[in-house]
C-alpha cells in the first residue's frame, strides 16, 4: 500500500481484505491444521476423507427429500422452487443443496493436499473418535476453502469488508452484477435441466405408469451380490430402460445433444489416453460407474457410521481390476481400453494445481496409497452439471481454444448459421429474411464477421463466441473480459459493415437500395447464458437459446404445468405478433431479455454467518432467489380434477 502514491478506495478495501483473510488462513493453518492429519497415516487419511464426504452427501440427500416430501403434501409441486429449497449444511449455514454440495466436493482438494503430505507408513495413533476427527477436519478444511474463496472474489470480483454495528460484513461492491451471477446461473441449470423436468412432468400425467424408454447403454450393472466370502460383487445386465436412473442417462444424454456441447461428445479427445477416447464413450461409462455408485451408496444402510467398519463401508472401496471388467463387460471394449476410461476418471491427488483448479467433479474415484484400489466419491457422480463435466473433459482432452489441439469456435459459429437460417426460414411471422450461410472472410482491409442476419431493414451483425461457463472468482473475471472484447469486436464490425453495404448486400443476396436503408445492429451471441442481458459499446449479448427463439417464434413456453390423467398446460409468453412488431421491439428484446424476468424479480438478499478466529462476528452478504413465488397464470390456475369433481 506504501508504495501507492495516491490508494483509490478499492485499493484500501483490497488491502483490508488482503490483511484480514490472510490474518484468518495464517491462524487457521498454525493452529488448526496441523491436528487433522496428526495421529493417521496416508491411506487412513484418505479412506476417512471419502467416506466422510460420502456420509455427509447421503445426509444431505436425506434432508433433501424430507423437505421435497413436505413440498409434495401440498397442491401443488414446484419444480423450480424446489431447486431453490434451503437445508442446513454440517456447519449450521442455511443454503440451497446445489450449494452445500458444491462446497462439499470443492473442499475435498485442501483435505486430499494435506493428506498427502503424510507419509504412507507414518504412526498411526488416532487421538479421538473416528467420526469427531472427520467432522473436525471437514469443518477446518471447509473454512479453508472458503476464505480462500472470499479473498478471490475480493481479488477478481471485488467484494468489500465493512462494520455493521459490531459486526463485519462482506459485501460485494456491484450488487447488480452479483445478483447478475446467480440469476445466470438459474437460468443455465433451468436450460440444462429441461429434459429432466419434461420427464418428471410425464410421470405426474401418467399416474406413474410410463412405458420403458430406449436404454442409453445396453447393459450396466444391475445389482450386488454377497457370495459367501461376503465380498461385494458388482453384477451387470442388460439395461431394460425402466428403471428411474436409466431414464436419468436418456435425459442426461439428449440435454447434452440439444446443447452446444452435442457438437463435440463424437469428437475424438487428442489429449486423452491413445488419443481415441470420445465425451459420449466417457459418458456411456459414467452412467454404469453411476449405477454402481447408487446402488453402493442404497446398499451402505442409514447415513452414519461410528467403527472403523463403518468408515470402510461408506470409503466405498472397489478394486481397479473390478472396474475395468466392469466397463469391458457393459460397453463391449477391451480391459485396456475400459482401463484408459477408468484412469480418465481417477484423481491424481499429487497434481495440485489440477485438483485446486477443478476439485474431483469430473474425476470421483480417489486412489488409496499403496494399493490397487480406487475410493469413489459420491457426489459428484451423482449431482455434478453434465455440461459442466463434458467442458472439463474437453479442456484436459485437448478440445480448447486457448491451448488445445482443437477448437471450439469455428464449430459452433457453423452450428449458430444454420440453426438461425433453419428457425427463420420456418418462422411464419417474420416473412421478409435472409442470412449469410458463411458469414463473411477477410479480405484486405474488411472485417471477419460471423454472423449477419436480416429480418425486414433489421441487420443483425453476431459476433459469436464459445466459452467455458465461469464458475470460480477468476474464471469470472476473465469471462468478463472476454465479453468486453468480444462486444468491442462486435462494435467495429458493425461500424465496417455500416461502412460496407454492398458488401454485406453481396453477402445477403439483397439488392443495394435495401441494403442502404438497413438499421445495423451488433451483437454478441454466446453458447450459454453467463452474461445475457450486459451491454458493453452498447452492444447487447445473448445465448444461441434464447435468440434461436426470438428468430424462430413469436411467443416461447415460459412454464409447464402437469396434471395427473389431464394433460400439460403452458404459460406461452409472446415476444411479437408480427414482423413489423419484431422491427419496432428487437433492440428492447436483445437488451432486457424476458427470460430473465421471472428470477429477476425474486432475487432477495441473505446474510450467512462465517466462523472467525477471534469469534467475533462476521457474516457474508449474498443474492438468493426468494421462495415466495410470484403470481403465475399456471400455478395459480384451479386444478382440473378439483373442478371436474364439483361440476
Amino acid at each position: 500500500m506504501s508504495a501507492i502514491d495516491e490508494p483509490t478506495e478499492r485499493d484500501l478495501q483490497l488491502g483490508i481484505a488482503a490483511v484480514h483473510f490472510g490474518r484468518e488462513l495464517a491462524s487457521l493453518r498454525v493452529s488448526a491444521i496441523p491436528r487433522t492429519v496428526r495421529g493417521f497415516n496416508r491411506p487412513r487419511l484418505v479412506r476417512l476423507l471419502v467416506a466422510f464426504a460420502n456420509q455427509q452427501y447421503l445426509t444431505l440427500q436425506a434432508k433433501v427429500r424430507k423437505e421435497l416430501k413436505a413440498q409434495k403434501g401440498g397442491r401443488l409441486f414446484d419444480m423450480e422452487r424446489a431447486q431453490q429449497l434451503v437445508v442446513e449444511g454440517a456447519g449450521g449455514q442455511e443454503m440451497p443443496p446445489d450449494d452445500l454440495v458444491t462446497y462439499l466436493v470443492d473442499s475435498l482438494p485442501h483435505w486430499l493436499f494435506h493428506a498427502w503430505q503424510v507419509a504412507d507408513d507414518a504412526p498411526s495413533n488416532e487421538p479421538e473418535p473416528v467420526i469427531d476427527f472427520a467432522a473436525a477436519a471437514f469443518r477446518i478444511f471447509s473454512i479453508e476453502h472458503s476464505l480462500r474463496h472470499l479473498w478471490l472474489e475480493a481479488l477478481w470480483l471485488g467484494t468489500r469488508l465493512r462494520k455493521d454495528g459490531e459486526t463485519l460484513v462482506d459485501e460485494p461492491w456491484d450488487r447488480d452484477l452479483t445478483a447478475r451471477w446467480l440469476v445466470w446461473a438459474q437460468r443455465d441449470l433451468q436450460n440444462i435441466t429441461a429434459e429432466f423436468n419434461i420427464d418428471a412432468g410425464a410421470h405426474i400425467v401418467a399416474g406413474g405408469r410410463r412405458p420403458p424408454v430406449v436404454p442409453a447403454i445396453e447393459r450396466t450393472v444391475i445389482r450386488i451380490s454377497r457370495p459367501p466370502s461376503g465380498r461385494r460383487v458388482f453384477v451387470t445386465g442388460r439395461a431394460t430402460g425402466a428403471k428411474p436412473e436409466q431414464r436419468n442417462h436418456v435425459s442426461e444424454r439428449d440435454a447434452l445433444d440439444r446443447l452446444y456441447t452435442g457438437l463435440f461428445m463424437d469428437e475424438t479427445l487428442p489429449k486423452s489416453p491413445g488419443g481415441d477416447l470420445t465425451c459420449r464413450e466417457l459418458s456411456r461409462a459414467w452412467w454404469i460407474l453411476k449405477d454402481m455408485a447408487r446402488l453402493a451408496a442404497d446398499d451402505l444402510g442409514p447415513a452414519w457410521w461410528e467403527t472403523d467398519g463403518d468408515v470402510e463401508r461408506f470409503s466405498l472401496k472397489v478394486g481397479r481390476e473390478d472396474l475395468i471388467r466392469i466397463i469391458a463387460e457393459c460397453l463391449h471394449v477391451t480391459a485396456e481400453r475400459a482401463g484408459s476410461m477408468i484412469d480418465w476418471f481417477t484423481c491424481n491427488p499429487a497434481d495440485t494445481s489440477r485438483i485446486f483448479a477443478k476439485s474431483v467433479w469430473a474425476e470421483p474415484l480417489i486412489p488409496e496409497p499403496g494399493t490397487g484400489n480406487l475410493q469413489i466419491v459420491l457426489a459428484p457422480l451423482l449431482s455434478a452439471s453434465p455440461v459442466k463435466r463434458i467442458e472439463a473433459w474437453m479442456e484436459r482432452g485437448g478440445i480448447s481454444d486457448s491451448r488445445g489441439l482443437k477448437g471450439r469456435g469455428k464449430p459452433f459459429e457453423r452450428h449458430v448459421r444454420r440453426v438461425l437460417s433453419d428457425v427463420l426460414a420456418a418462422n411464419e411471422l417474420l416473412t421478409d429474411v435472409s442470412a449469410a450461410e458463411h458469414g463473411l472472410k477477410r479480405k484486405g482491409e474488411s472485417e471477419e464477421i460471423d454472423l449477419l442476419v436480416r429480418v425486414g431493414e433489421v441487420l443483425l451483425v453476431g459476433e459469436v463466441k464459445c466459452f467455458v461457463a465461469p464458475s470460480e472468482p477468476t474464471d469470472k473475471r476473465n469471462h468478463l473480459a472476454n465479453l468486453d472484447k468480444a462486444t468491442a469486436q462486435a462494435e467495429a464490425k458493425r461500424a465496417w459493415a455500416d461502412a460496407n453495404r454492398g458488401a454485406v448486400a453481396e453477402a445477403l443476396a439483397v439488392d443495394a437500395s435495401l441494403a442502404a436503408k438497413l438499421r445495423v445492429m451488433p451483437v454478441v451471441v454466446l453458447n450459454h447464458g453467463f452474461g445475457m442481458g450486459l451491454e458493453r459499446y452498447g452492444v447487447p449479448v445473448v445465448d444461441l437459446h434464447y435468440l434461436r427463439i426470438l428468430l424462430g417464434w413469436g411467443c416461447y413456453h415460459g412454464g409447464a404445468r402437469f396434471e395427473r390423467h389431464v394433460g400439460v398446460s403452458y404459460e406461452t409468453i409472446t415476444l411479437y405478433r408480427s414482423q413489423a412488431e419484431f422491427e419496432a421491439k428487437v433492440d428492447v428484446l436483445l437488451r432486457d431479455p424476458p427470460p430473465l424476468e421471472r428470477f429477476n424479480e425474486r432475487v432477495t438478499w441473505r446474510r450467512i454467518p462465517f466462523q472467525t478466529s477471534n469469534d467475533k462476528p462476521f457474516v457474508i452478504e449474498l443474492p438468493a432467489i426468494s421462495e415466495n413465488a410470484p403470481t403465475s397464470a399456471l400455478r395459480d390456475l384451479r386444478s382440473v380434477q378439483l373442478m371436474k369433481k364439483r361440476t
